[in-house]
């Protein structure tokens, strides 16, 4: 990996790393894991903020059922942030907040303007692809590796020339998360990532995301 880097003129960043070790497994090549040493949190950028951020949802009987009160959040490149809690306590709206999906009722959000986001959510649509390698690669920017959809597909055991419609419960867990972790994203949302998925994928899913240096936050009972 180190060699492919310098050939290719640049650093040993993450995304660097990651280009070329999906360029070596595509040639049928293996690559060891690159761990990086965290730096120390006042030494990164942050990526995202929420300031006194208030949601909440309108009841049957029209109260409005406040779900975020006054949350106060700093996501800096790198962090590994859990949310735990009660079913209904607000931890999907986070997220979902957090993606620009939803707007607060009230209080501020702040996300890099050249940051990338990936959001993984429960019940993900896969309409309108033909194919899960489509599908994988639908997320994909103009400065994105292709080589990335082609190794985490084969990381997953995923055919890219399935149709998504054929897809078991944990096989359509495994092609949401090469979607989302194919453009090797700078904030990474992961609501239950490991729903339908057995020990060998969510041992693998661990290893990938401890060498990103994305900053993830994940939701998960597991």
């Amino acid at each position: 990996v180190v060699h492919v880097c310098s050939a290719l003129g640049v650093e040993r960043s993450p995304r660097d790393v990651d280009t070329a070790a999906s360029l070596l497994t595509s040639r049928g090549l293996t690559a060891a894991p690159v761990e990086f040493a965290a730096r120390p949190r006042e030494a990164r950028c942050v990526v995202a903020q929420t300031v006194d951020v208030h949601h909440g949802y309108k009841t049957v009987a029209g109260d409005v059922l406040p779900v975020l009160r006054g949350l106060n959040l700093e996501l800096y490149a790198g962090d590994r942030i859990a949310l735990v809690g009660r079913n209904g306590s607000g931890k999907s709206t986070l997220l979902r907040i957090a993606a620009g999906l939803v707007e607060p009722q009230s209080g501020t959000v702040f996300r890099q303007p050249d940051a990338t986001i990936r959001y993984l959510e429960q019940n993900p649509d896969f309409g309108g692809h033909a194919t899960i390698g489509a599908l994988a690669a639908s997320d994909l920017g103009p400065a994105d590796d292709p080589y990335r959809v082609d190794y985490l597909l084969q990381q997953l055991e995923l055919d890219p020339d399935l149709a998504p419609a054929n897809l078991s419960g944990g096989e359509m867990r495994r092609a949401a998360l090469a979607r989302v972790l194919a453009p090797s994203p700078d904030i990474l949302l992961l609501d239950e990532p490991t729903n339908h998925l057995d020990i060998r994928a969510i041992e693998w899913l661990e290893g990938e995301l401890q060498r990103m240096r994305a900053a993830v936050i994940l939701i998960s009972h597991d």
